[in-house]
């Protein structure tokens, strides 16, 4: 909403009686745009109320807000009150428990239920409805209403990323571009997507390359999203799948934000009326007050995946009563009575060539209880099948664990049928007196047999004239610039390595209040292969006054080539250029080769809302020499731009990276940064160049419209406009909106604009009489526009010279008459924001 606040002396003739004036206090002029908008009438005359018609009003239930909306105000034929018009639907889409037979248009809430209320603050355009919890839904914290989802426009985009580079070495140049396309149509609740690149190397013709399409929907009538062409498989119990076909699968995010994850349900019981606090590390994440007796919340939200609830129950007389609920999270647990699955029947499709069978897949979980989820699933294809099922439970002080088992039956490509199965067990425990985070997972293969269906389908893609073939990557070679392909090794087996045990353990311990030291290793063995996958990783980070520093080490080994192992020392020193960010940094690094490299660098942002970002850096390696980097960035409403350039003592490489969006709605075309799966096209007519909030670089364009590049799918989304840059002569009623996409739409949130002069009127009639005080004033389109206060004084906003005003107070000819405003161009505004004119209302 545009808030310019307007001294009280300069409009005292149209706010209060009387001439005294108060000195130093002031009034929002907004609230002056009357019905459809905002009002003053209850300021104007508080013995008037308020005039029927329709009010733009943030409505609460019980003191929360649950939605931004058009509001009749209808005079009731029984008492002559007046009484906001809400329907029955409406009612129960915020929880209110009426009848199912009950569907009127307003319904009289006040007089249907005992103890209700709805009442209108009009200086806060709010709607607050009073309801007894005996007569409410009972809703999760966090609920959004289905009846608020918003598939959005019917619209196409393209998200693109190219990238292209320059290599000049021992005097010849190399070019390289690479284009990436991620292409969009929405039409209704269908979202139709498309993933492709495009490669250009000297000498060779570009290669296009279709990655992935796929069409998706919401169901919401059964929290479910359903999605046809490529995708992949969840993991609860098996590895992610790559495939073309059909997937039904559930919407977590359709639940509400506190039913979205695992967390216990807290129970106690208060001796009187009580407060109850929850805590989790320290951090307060939910307080309500309960009456004397027991109590039980499902609907707590964890801020971390680990960390004990704290619960304090504190009584009328002051006393606390503390309890602890032991809170340690896995992957695949869900809340009691929740039940998440997914039935999908497709082609494997990975992109590669070669053997791709058929298959259909299930999965599912169920809370069985506050600590306990059980899961299921079936897996069949060609030459292959599976059952897997597993158990997870919350242990309490003991920790989390789930242990999962499947059997599989796999024909193989040299004729042999192998049967066998696989464990897998998950541990997690944070210890909190000590502020160690635990988790350890293995998994066993209990035979030779045990094959997953990936496994199954690279079988038979290696078997080639008896033996197995296998393509190797080094990924530790460095020699090539990133985007240059690697060339694979070959090698032969007699039999095909299945996987045979591995082990992941992961750990981190808080040390102090500055610093961390962190633990991975991960262990992969085969059966066919004496060899193993091993992976080390360790970490330590502190701070030394205002300096970070962090050591890190690693190790790899796999079954085909040796080891390779270094560590990395970092410093990190947090500097400001005025309001501007920036971060000095020194990396020292050594390989187990016994080489040695050092690098020093600068990086940060400048300009309003640090749109450009900028980095440099001098690297110092023993065999290469000396070389240095600078790169920098920008960020614009309509794409993104990189720009970077590093010179060794052979090598010079020029990148560039360009991204963004293209949009094409109803409206025209719009320019966007790179748009994320679920965005927002904002529309405010003659408001160019004014920014939309918390969107870096986002501001509206010539044509009216901004795109918002990122929204959260069934959540509410607020977009606000930025009122310090309207400029004179805009007026934006109402410049908060909200809205609840739902996933992958893209939405549109349209702000009503005016163009024109804020004008306080002085008007009479041809008898020197005034309009009567709560009159509608009403400008060009039917607008409603303003009140009539007191000597006929009129406040009017967005108005054109030899614009016509109406002032109506009844339907009869003699209860209206009309202002004609001065055919002249708009002059300067005074220092008010505002100027006066009189004029005979005729």
């Amino acid at each position: 909403m545009q808030r310019t606040w307007i001294s009280l002396c300069a409009l005292t003739s149209l706010l209060v009686s009387g001439s005294e004036c108060l000195a130093q206090s002031e009034y929002n002029t907004a609230f002056f745009h009357g019905t459809g908008e905002q009002s003053l009438i209850n300021l104007i005359d508080p013995d008037s109320g308020i005039i029927p018609g329709t009010y733009s009003l943030d409505v609460y239930v019980n003191r929360k807000l649950v939605e931004q909306r058009d509001v009749e105000i209808v005079r009731d034929k029984s008492d002559s009150a007046l009484h906001p018009c809400i329907s029955a639907d409406r009612l129960r889409a915020w929880s209110v428990d009426l009848p199912a037979d009950d569907d009127e248009s307003c319904y009289p809430l006040e007089r249907r239920i005992a103890g209700a209320s709805m009442n209108v603050t009009m200086t806060e355009h709010r709607l607050d409805i009073q309801v007894p919890q005996l007569n409410m839904l009972t809703q999760p914290r966090g609920t959004v209403p289905a009846t608020r989802y918003d598939e959005g426009i019917n619209a196409a985009f393209v998200n693109y990323s190219l990238a292209a580079n320059t290599i000049r070495s021992n005097g010849q140049n190399s070019q390289y571009a690479y284009l990436y396309l991620n292409n969009g149509i929405n039409l209704g609740a269908w979202r139709l997507r498309q993933m492709a690149n495009l490669t250009k190397r000297d000498g060779e013709t570009g290669h296009w390359k279709n990655v992935s399409s796929w069409a998706e929907r919401a169901l919401p009538s059964i929290r479910s999203r359903l999605l046809l062409g490529q995708g992949s498989t969840g993991t609860t119990l098996y590895d992610s799948i790559p495939f073309r076909g059909v997937q039904l699968a559930s919407e977590p995010m359709m639940r509400a934000d506190s039913q979205s994850r695992y967390a216990p349900i807290v129970r106690g019981v208060a001796e009187s009326n009580a407060r109850v606090e929850v805590r989790q590390n320290k951090y307060l994440i939910y307080s309500t007050n309960v009456p004397p007796g027991p109590f039980a919340f499902d609907d707590i939200v964890p801020v971390s995946q680990s960390g004990d609830l704290f619960v304090t129950i504190i009584e009328t007389d002051g006393r606390k009563t503390n309890l602890v609920i032991p809170y340690t999270v896995l992957p695949g647990l869900v809340r009691k009575g929740q039940w998440n699955y997914e039935i999908t029947a497709a082609k494997y499709h990975d992109g590669a060539d070669g053997y791709a069978p058929a298959f259909v897949e299930s999965q599912l979980s169920r809370g069985m209880s506050d600590t306990v989820t059980l899961s299921g699933g079936l897996l069949s294809a060609e030459h292959y099948r599976s059952a897997a099922m597993g158990v997870g439970k919350n242990m309490g002080h003991f920790g989390a664990l789930s242990v999962d088992l499947a059997l599989s039956d796999t024909k193989l490509a040299r004729g042999d049928d192998e049967q066998g199965g696989s464990a897998r067990f998950l541990y997690a425990k944070s210890f909190l007196d000590a502020r160690t985070d635990f988790q350890v997972a293995g998994y066993r293969y209990s035979s030779s047999g045990y094959y997953d269906f990936q496994e199954s389908v690279q079988e038979r893609r290696r078997w080639d004239n008896g033996r197995y073939k296998t393509y190797y990557w080094d990924d530790a070679d460095q020699s090539n610039p990133d985007w240059v392909a690697s060339k694979p090794e070959i090698h032969y087996d007699s039999r095909y390595a299945t996987k045979k045990a591995r082990l992941d353990i992961s750990m981190s311990q808080q040390i102090g209040e500055i610093s961390q030291l962190y633990l991975t290793f991960s262990k992969q063995s085969y059966w066919q292969d004496a060899g193993s996958d091993t992976t080390v990783q360790s970490g330590f980070t502190s701070r030394l006054g205002n300096v970070t520093w962090s050591l890190y080490y690693q190790n790899t080994r796999n079954h085909y080539i040796a080891n390779d192992s270094s560590i990395n020392l970092r410093l990190s020193l947090p500097l400001s250029f005025g309001s501007h960010p920036a971060t000095a940094t020194t990396d020292l690094h050594a390989d187990r080769a016994g080489n040695v490299s050092s690098s020093a660098g600068l990086s940060g942002s400048l300009l309003e809302d640090n749109r450009l970002s900028y980095a440099m850096q001098v690297q110092q390696n023993d065999a290469e020499g000396t070389a240095g980097d600078l790169s920098m960035g920008y960020k614009g409403g309509a794409g993104n731009l990189w720009l970077g350039y590093s010179r060794a003592e052979d090598v010079q490489q020029s990148s560039m990276n360009l991204s963004g969006g293209i949009l094409a709605h109803a409206g025209g075309v719009t320019l966007t940064q790179p748009p994320g799966s679920t965005f927002t096209l904002i529309e405010a007519q003659d408001a160019q160049g004014v920014r939309v909030e918390n969107q870096a670089g986002v501001r509206i364009d010539a044509a009216g419209y901004a795109v918002a590049p990122h929204a959260i799918p069934y959540r509410n989304n607020t977009w606000s406009l930025n009122t310090l840059d309207f400029p004179e002569g805009l007026d934006v009623p109402v410049a908060t909106q909200n809205n609840v996409p739902t996933r992958g739409a893209i939405t549109r949130v349209t702000f009503e604009t005016y163009r024109g002069d804020s004008v306080l009127i002085h008007s009479k009639r041809p008898d020197n009489s005034v309009p009567p005080v709560g009159a509608q004033a009403y400008s060009r389109g039917g607008r409603n526009n303003g009140i009539v206060g007191p000597d006929g004084d009129i406040f009017v906003s967005g108005v054109l010279p030899g614009e016509t005003i109406a002032i109506r107070w009844g339907e009869g000819d003699d209860e209206q008459c009309r202002i004609q405003l001065p055919d002249e161009e708009r002059r300067d505004q005074d220092t008010a924001g505002y100027r006066e004119i009189s004029a005979i209302c005729r």
